[in-house]
Formats: structure tokens, sequence, C-alpha cells
């Protein structure tokens, strides 16, 4: 009996540091005012449970009772940050600008993709931000998403699955389906790419596209810039300024 409860004990401990010295739990906590924590949501797309990892930052002044809802910022990182490390999502981008000591009036989330090859999946993105809407005293005609390479070709999928979601989106260097140019018309979309990225003709042409189906489109080129354009957008204090501008009418 005594051998049994040693061993018993002995498996409990192991299982315990093994679980404590793991590199990849995401230790979810509650949302807090002023700082950036791990989070997981829950949703359901085409009757399929999934959970999305994802890093939630709340505003300094935020509270779930003050009259005025406050903006939504969706960012999707790129293809290298993709697996089961939630931290390899701060290497980029506002989740980056936030570790670094910046704070923003938005409800920022940074949600990791699990597979590269697979990419983001539109559906369950459009579940998320409606699962955090819910949520949070977000601002329904404030809701924004941004994303570079692989996380620009994921905003311009909510735009397409979600066509009157977005107030604007803003997709860095990454490529979004021509064919579907006429669901990108309703909220202001800029796009941004160097110009030495393979990707630059696609940009120009599904800025174009979007135009000629009425929208709202704007491409900048960073001169002699190749796929790593998006410091330049990020670090930007004007960007985050303008991003707070843009509403939906309803």
């Amino acid at each position: 009996m005594v051998h049994q409860l040693r061993n018993y004990t002995l498996h409990l401990l192991c299982a315990i540091i093994a679980f404590t010295l793991c590199p990849h739990v995401a230790k979810a906590t509650d949302a807090e005012p002023g700082k950036q924590v791990q989070q997981s949501t829950t949703i359901v797309t085409d009757g399929e449970k999934s959970s999305i990892p994802h890093w939630t930052y709340l505003p300094k002044s935020y509270s779930d009772n003050a009259k005025q809802a406050v903006p939504l910022l969706l960012f999707l990182h790129g293809a290298g940050e993709s697996g089961d490390d939630l931290n390899q999502v701060l290497q980029w981008g506002p989740p980056k600008r936030i570790v670094e000591g910046k704070h923003y009036p938005l409800v920022i989330v940074s949600p990791q993709c699990p597979d590269r090859k697979i990419g983001w999946n539109g559906k369950q993105l459009v579940m998320l931000i409606d699962e955090l809407v819910g949520k949070y005293n977000i601002d329904r005609r404030r809701i924004y998403c941004t994303g570079l390479s692989m996380g620009g070709a994921g905003t311009f999928k909510i735009m397409e699955t979600a066509p009157r979601l977005l107030a604007t989106a803003v997709p860095i260097c990454g490529r979004g389906n021509i064919g579907n140019a006429s669901k990108m018309t309703h909220q202001s979309v800029r796009i941004y790419v160097g110009s030495e990225d393979g990707v630059l003709q696609a940009n120009q042409q599904i800025t174009a596209a979007i135009k000629k189906a009425g929208g709202d489109a704007t491409l900048t080129v960073y001169d002699g810039v190749g796929h790593v354009c998006w410091p330049a957008v990020y670090e930007d204090p004007k960007f985050y300024q303008w991003l707070l501008t843009q509403k939906r009418d309803h």
C-alpha cells in the first residue's frame, strides 16, 4: 500500500512539473483594462465547435458599463507566427507595440492561426468577432481588421464572408480574391505593400477591382521595400489616429 501511494505521488508530481514547464500552454486570464492577456474563445461554425486562442487588450479607460462603447481592432498575424505558442503573435503589429508600452483607445484582439498551410478561416474570424461584441462593450459601427501577409489575406476573407461587418479593413501585403471584389465595397479599404514584394501586382489588381466595383480602396506602395513593410504602418501613430475616425454609417 505504501509502495502504491509513493508511485501515485511520484506520477502526480511528474504530471504537475510537465504541465508547468510546457512552453505552449496558454494560460487564460480575465481581461483587465490597460493590460494584454491570453484568452481563448469557443466558437461554432458549420456545426463544429473550435477554440481560438488570442491576446486581448482593453484600453485603460474601458468599462463594461460605460455609455460610450469602444472600437474593436482585430489583428491577424502572418504565416510565421502560426502554431500553438501564443507568444509568437507578439512579434509584430499592435500586440508588439502594447508589449513595448504603448496604449490605445481600442479593444485589440490578436488571435493565432494553428496551421499556416490552411491559413485564416473567414467564417471562424467572423464568429470570433461576433462573440467578442457580445462579451465586451464594443461599438458595432467601429469594428476594424488589419493583418500582415497571411493575415492580410485573412482580412480580405472577412470582407468576403461578412461584407457589411467592418468599418474599415487594412490588409498589408496580402492576397485578395478579385472575383469577390464586389463584396469589399461596403467599407474603406487601405492596402499597403512594398515595391519589391512579389505580391505587388496582386495588390494593385485587387485595389483596382474594388474601385471598379464602386468601393473606396487606396494602395500605398513603399519604395525600395520588400515583403516586410508592415512596421512602417503599425509603428506610425497616425495610422491609429486615422483608424479611429472610421465609422460605419449604419
